[in-house]
């Protein structure tokens, strides 16, 4: 599915960016040129982001 129409950017390519735990949205409008042009898409990148970042598990709070 495209996030950015614009700029041509996919769900599948978003996935393969966000890889590392510790890349920003910052850095994938750097790599991608997402939300560079009529901006629409940030949003919902900024949510698909967000919703990565909650399935990785952690242990925060556990002893």
């Amino acid at each position: 599915m495209y996030i950015c129409v614009c700029r041509g950017v996919t769900e599948k390519q978003l996935n393969e960016i966000t890889k590392s735990d510790d890349c920003s949205m910052e850095q994938i409008m750097d790599q991608t040129g997402l939300g560079s042009d009529c901006g629409c898409c940030v949003d919902y990148a900024h949510e698909l982001l967000g919703k990565k970042r909650c399935h990785h598990p952690s242990n925060h709070g556990l002893r």
